[in-house]
């Protein structure tokens, strides 16, 4: 197999549990519509870490990706110069 028995124990106990990836997809999902869909990657990584989980940007970036959650962003105001006119009108 060309791999030493301490390497492949070492990977074994490393692997991530899948009751771990789904509490952290059921609770990222979760603070992600509580926040209506405005977090990008960045902010969704401190409100995880916040309720305990142990995630760095980039593990959150490919949750994002694989969740499909997108983030919103507000859209730019802008300025209506025909009711200034009916205003001074």
């Amino acid at each position: 197999m060309g791999v030493s028995p301490s390497a492949f124990y070492h990977w074994l106990s490393n692997r991530a549990s899948p009751k771990k990836d789904v509490a952290l997809d059921i609770k990222a999902t979760e603070i992600f519509n509580y926040h209506r869909k405005t977090l990008g990657y960045r902010r969704l990584t401190n409100e995880l870490r916040k309720e305990g989980f142990d995630v760095g940007y980039y593990k959150t970036w490919r949750l994002m990706s694989r969740l499909g959650l997108q983030a919103r962003y507000p859209k730019r105001f802008k300025v209506n110069h025909w009711m200034e006119y009916c205003r001074q009108h």
